[in-house]
Order: structure tokens, then C-alpha cells, then sequence
């Protein structure tokens, strides 16, 4: 089964620390630009999750917050909404995981049923599934999406780093170049994608 640890240390390296661009949705409490509290995103957690789990209203308290605690919002709002204990290949429980990290609220879950043609998110055609076809159908997906987004304006500085994150991922060898991009930009493409279109 696949092991939360080891595959969010992967995730941990595409992920920046703190930043508060104001042109990033995922900074914003509202999860869109303008709307709420500008608080910024720290470890790859975006405002919300900071404010909705450990209640911060500043930015002061997101900058100083430690890994232990996003630890711990990625597996309650991430690793476990997706029973990645569950999930019997690892590197598709990877793919499923950074989807649900870095897209929009439910995109992964449509993703993973279209993949599979089931009408509900379902682990256990996951597993039943040809772990090799349905990763790859999976990275198809979120590929297809990133480059919808990048046709945006607004989301001009994020297109590059969302397509180096996902062209990384290779079911014979996981993410090895998005890693090393991201190395490469200093950590600026990995930023979250942070709902950028959560309102398209």
C-alpha cells in the first residue's frame, strides 16, 4: 500500500515556503484574488487551510507556522480525502495525491472516475485498474488542464511550473525531472496551483 510519508516527501520537494503574491488565488482566505485575507501560502498550504486549521488571521503567523503542522493539514485535507492508505500502487497514489495538493477542489476525484468510467471515486477500482494505464491517463488529464488554465492571462507565471511539476511524473521513474527543475528555479514554480481557476 502506498505510504503517506515517503510520497509527501516527494510532494514536500515540488513545494515552495512562503510567499504572498498577490496574483496568486491560494493567498487569498476567499481562495480568489481580493477576496478575504491576503495571508499567503507557506509549505504549499494555501490561506484558507491556515486560517480554517489553526485559525491565523496574518501573515506573520503563516511565514513563522513549522512543517510539522502543514504536515499535518496535507494529510487531513489532502492524503486522506483520497484513502491514499488505500491505494495499492504507490505511484498512482503519487499522481492522485499531487493532483489533489496542487488542482482545484474535486478535479482529481472527476479525473480518477473518468479514467476509470465509474460514476463515484472508488479505491478499489483504483486497485482493480492497470496501475500503469490509469497513471497515465491521469497525467493526460492534468496535462490537458494546466494548459487550459495557461490560456489565462492572469495565469501566466504559474503555466511554466505547473507543466515541468506534471511532465515530471513517469511511472518508471516518479517525478525525478520536476524535481530538478524546480531545484533549477530556486523553487519559484513550485508554488501551488493554488485555485487559480477555482472560479472559471
Amino acid at each position: 500500500m502506498a505510504n503517506f510519508e515517503k510520497i509527501q516527501n516527494e510532494v514536500k520537494k515540488v513545494e515552495g515556503g512562503y510567499t504572498a503574491n498577490p496574483n496568486d488565488n491560494g493567498n487569498w482566505t476567499g481562495w480568489k484574488k481580493g477576496v478575504g485575507v491576503l495571508l499567503g501560502t507557506n509549505f504549499g498550504i494555501a490561506a484558507a487551510f491556515w486560517q480554517k486549521n489553526y485559525g491565523y488571521t496574518t501573515q506573520e503567523q503563516v511565514k513563522n507556522a513549522k512543517y510539522e503542522q502543514a504536515l499535518d493539514v496535507y494529510k487531513k485535507e489532502f492524503w486522506n480525502p483520497i484513502q491514499g492508505d488505500s491505494i495499492a500502487d504507490a505511484r498512482v497514489a503519487h499522481i492522485i495525491y499531487d493532483g489533489k495538493v496542487n488542482h482545484y477542489s474535486g478535479f482529481i476525484e472527476k479525473v480518477v472516475r473518468d479514467s476509470l468510467g465509474t460514476t463515484k471515486y472508488d479505491v478499489s477500482a483504483i486497485n482493480k485498474a492497470n496501475p500503469e494505464v490509469l497513471f497515465n491517463k491521469i497525467k493526460e488529464a492534468r496535462e490537458k488542464e494546466y494548459n487550459r488554465l495557461g490560456e489565462k492571462p492572469q495565469n501566466a507565471d504559474f503555466i511554466k511550473g505547473w507543466l515541468n511539476r506534471i511532465r515530471g511524473f513517469n511511472y518508471k521513474g516518479i517525478a525525478a525531472e520536476a524535481m530538478r527543475t524546480v531545484k533549477e528555479n530556486k523553487g519559484k514554480v513550485a508554488i501551488f496551483l493554488a485555485f487559480t481557476s477555482l472560479f472559471f
